[in-house]
């Protein structure tokens, strides 16, 4: 019920079926004579579609997050950015693109009995990549753009796009070109 969830200034609290409430304390700069640097900010944002995890959005000085919360015993999960669900509603795909301080890459969670387990995540590392949702083709496979720095001898000073699969093959994910890239001008 969403009537048992209280914020009291900076404290949200989050009841759970276990009885231990949990606790999610802002960090306010000018309440708290913290530097700007310190400053995190958790809002609660709903109930996931299923209804069992409490949803948090956080905000922090130069970067963003999403908590999902178990309401059965509270454990926290980080998933990064806005999880879009398979169609049967088993997985969970966390796709972000930032160039800066927030999660970058690709996340796979698995629904297991009340439960977030991380079955996939791709992080580009030193390799400029950005990645983009396009949607689930089915329960083990997702299409993606990606958009990299252009060839310095066919798409100079400019961006490419390629779309990517990620595909579930048993317990293992794989992420494939489906075309060639093309140069964004």
């Amino acid at each position: 019920r969403h009537d048992l969830i209280k914020r009291t200034g900076s404290r949200l609290v989050l009841p759970t079926v276990s009885g231990r409430p949990e606790i999610f304390d802002s960090v306010w700069p000018n309440a708290s004579g913290h530097s700007e640097a310190a400053y995190e900010d958790y809002r609660f944002d709903g109930l996931s579609p299923d209804r069992e995890f409490f949803v948090v959005r956080t905000t922090y000085y130069e970067s963003s997050d999403v908590i999902w919360v178990s309401r059965q015993d509270g454990e926290r999960y980080r998933l990064r950015a806005t999880p879009k669900p398979s169609p049967d509603g088993s997985l969970l795909a966390v796709v972000s693109a930032s160039e800066l301080m927030d999660f970058n890459g690709i996340l796979i969670w698995e629904r297991a009995s009340s439960r977030l387990v991380e079955k996939f995540r791709h992080e580009p590392g030193d390799r400029y990549a950005l990645y983009r949702f396009m949607r689930w083709k089915d329960n083990r496979t997702i299409e993606l753009e990606r958009t990299t720095q252009g060839d310095p001898l066919t798409c100079r000073d400019a961006m490419e796009e390629t779309l990517v699969v990620l595909t579930r093959e048993g317990d293992n994910w794989s992420l494939k070109d489906v075309t060639a890239p093309r140069c964004k001008r």
